[in-house]
């Protein structure tokens, strides 16, 4: 069969797909071990009967709706690559909003003793992808948390394909608990001082429980419940998050900024929440490429 026939066939399979042609291609390449171009220049190029058995293999678990990133271990974040597997979600473009809002931010980052907090890192996208654009001159740590070891794991690989591994610190814990052991010297709670500001971004669980069920089946089957889903409203990690700042006096005084992303729907609410902890400090809405309210960044330095 020709590069072009076996495309055209994978397409109308995968036609409840809205990216049914591509999908087939990026399977396809994942095959031939090309790039997507190699088929517009060689579309009569005939696939061996292996190729081909492979490449239908391929098609059918997409069709039942596995997602493509998770088939060709892989996926575009930030103008990169990562490696993403079944224990972490697949980064979305939405969730670039933290790296362009945590970089514009460089300016606190001066301090020998100043660090990012990324926190439920996942695959690592977002310390990954700050770690590769702080300026030089930044002085900068940063600390990639999470609960999951499976994730950390995953997260270290992209660390180490990106050639940033020793420029990031990864902790196993329950949102800012590894910061206040011996896990994390550096971040010692006891150790801050107000010259050693601190950034933190987060991706949490944020889907509450009712739109959890409206989700597409592949999400819901494929991708980790445990990074979804977070009680009614989808707030339990944030308020669980903000609780940990608030209540312990280092970080609160060395938090100067707080990255979180968000469901829309969640806007009034988070806002809410954060004048709760910090009645003077300015809560801006973030929106992504789609113009929707997708991130809230908390400035405590108004506090």
């Amino acid at each position: 069969m020709q590069i072009k026939d076996a495309l055209d066939r994978a397409g109308e399979k995968l036609n409840d797909s809205d990216s049914a042609r591509l999908d087939a291609e990026l399977l396809l390449a994942l095959v031939l071990k090309k790039g997507r171009e190699f088929f517009y220049a060689h579309p009569e190029q005939e696939l061996t009967a292996g190729q081909e058995k492979k490449f239908q293999a391929l098609v059918g678990r997409r069709s039942k709706g596995e997602p493509v990133a998770y088939i060709v271990n892989k996926k575009e974040f930030f103008g990169r690559d990562f490696y993403v597997d079944k224990n972490v979600l697949i980064p979305r473009p939405e969730t670039e909003v933290l790296v362009e809002e945590a970089l514009e931010q460089v300016p606190l980052l001066q301090s020998s003793l100043a660090a990012i907090i990324d926190v439920g890192t996942g695959s690592g996208c977002v310390a990954v992808s700050l770690s590769k654009n702080l300026p030089a001159a930044s002085k900068a740590k940063i600390y990639a948390l999470d609960a999951s070891a499976q994730a950390l794991a995953v997260a270290r690989r992209n660390a180490r394909r990106h050639g940033v591994s020793s420029k990031i610190k990864f902790l196993k814990g329950n949102l800012l608990e590894p910061l206040t052991n011996d896990q994390c010297p550096a971040c010692l709670a006891g150790r801050r001082t107000p010259n050693a500001p601190m950034i933190i971004t987060a991706n949490l669980p944020y889907i509450p429980a009712k739109q959890y069920a409206c989700l597409p089946k592949g999400i819901k089957r494929y991708e980790p419940r445990n990074a979804l889903l977070a009680g009614a409203d989808g707030l339990k990690y944030y308020r669980e998050l903000l609780r940990q700042i608030k209540k312990n006096p280092a970080l609160n005084q060395a938090v100067k900024f707080i990255i979180l992303e968000i469901d829309p729907s969640q806007t009034a609410k988070i806002k809410a929440l954060a004048k709760k902890h910090w009645p003077r400090a300015a809560a801006e809405i973030k929106k992504d490429l789609a113009g929707l309210n997708r991130a809230v960044a908390i400035n405590l330095r108004k506090k």
